[in-house]
């Protein structure tokens, strides 16, 4: 591939323990991907990693820059609210990707496989907006072109500045208030929300042909778990036990909240790790109970903290 693409990942706060998993998965993309976090806390890992960069930004530096950017004025109350601006990091953060050909966003509750291969075998190269998910617009894992009707698309929705001005996240990057008719097979047209947002500005036929912008939504990514699955990560790739084949990108949103999920790494240095219904282990039974143990005070911990936090913006 001839293109490189630079993912924008704004968090603020303290980090959870599996941040460093999603940073070892996102290492084995060097050759076409550059991952910047943009946060108030300290992040270290191994030093062999070249491709993953922090920036130090304070949140308030961070909502300073994002109204001077989009040349509005709004106050970002929690880090939950970054959600809705996803779409516009492109211009937010329009001078940290100069010199790349695509952008994109990424969270971090993900593992990442061989995303080249599945770029490649889906003609990436061909698309201005690149979606893993099929009936709406991904807001785990998404590239755009690095073009201004691409960065800018998120104004042609007559929402966004009101999404901005709401204190909650309004899953502007997704599907607004509908994503649950969706979820339950509805398609977006069929729906009447309160806000224009990506998903309608994607599935918009007529507006994508008149930009010139060609999308592509392919269900990519990969969210259910089964208890007996095991994942194996190892040299950049991510198998499933079950059926040997590839995940390209797995979303464990829905278990990393569990009481018993653990996260917890007792050294940046990885080669390899598996994914089970107990979260990351990397060795003994032993080091998996005092896994779970860390683990669940470090929740405790950063859940604490944000409330904390939303109190202090409040």
């Amino acid at each position: 591939m001839k293109h490189r693409i630079c993912f924008l990942i704004p968090q603020f706060g303290v980090l959870p323990n599996y941040i460093h998993y999603f940073i070892h998965s996102a290492s084995y993309r060097n050759s076409t991907m550059d991952f910047y976090f943009f946060t108030d806390q300290k992040i270290k890992f191994s030093k062999f990693i070249q491709n993953v960069f922090v920036v130090n930004l304070t949140f308030k530096a961070f909502n300073e820059l994002a109204c001077k950017k989009l040349n509005h004025s709004f106050v970002i109350h929690n880090a939950y609210k970054l959600c809705d601006l996803k779409p516009m990091y492109g211009l937010i953060l329009e001078d940290y990707i100069k010199s790349y050909s695509h952008w994109g966003y990424c969270d971090y509750d993900i593992i990442i496989g061989d995303v080249e291969k599945m770029l490649r075998i889906n003609n990436f190269i061909d698309y201005e907006i690149f979606c893993v998910q099929q009936s709406y617009a991904s807001g785990p894992f998404q590239i755009y072109k690095n073009e201004k009707k691409c960065n800018e698309l998120f104004k042609k929705s007559s929402s966004w500045k009101t999404v901005l001005n709401e204190k909650s996240n309004q899953l502007f990057d997704e599907a607004g208030d509908v994503i649950r008719e969706i979820w339950k097979g509805k398609d977006i047209k069929e729906c009447k929300g309160k806000i224009i947002s990506m998903t309608h500005l994607l599935k918009d036929e007529a507006l994508m042909e008149s930009l010139k912008i060609k999308v592509h939504m392919k269900e990519l990514i990969k969210e259910d778990f089964q208890d007996n699955t095991v994942l194996t990560f190892k040299q950049g790739k991510l198998v499933s036990n079950k059926t040997q084949n590839e995940i390209y990108i797995y979303h464990f949103m829905n278990r990393k909240n569990r009481i018993l999920f653990n996260d917890h790494l007792f050294s940046k240095e990885i080669n390899q790790f598996q994914f089970t219904r107990y979260g990351f282990t990397l060795s003994n039974n032993f080091a998996m109970g005092m896994g779970l143990i860390l683990s669940f005070i470090k929740r405790l911990e950063i859940r604490a903290l944000r409330k904390l936090r939303t109190m202090i913006f409040n």
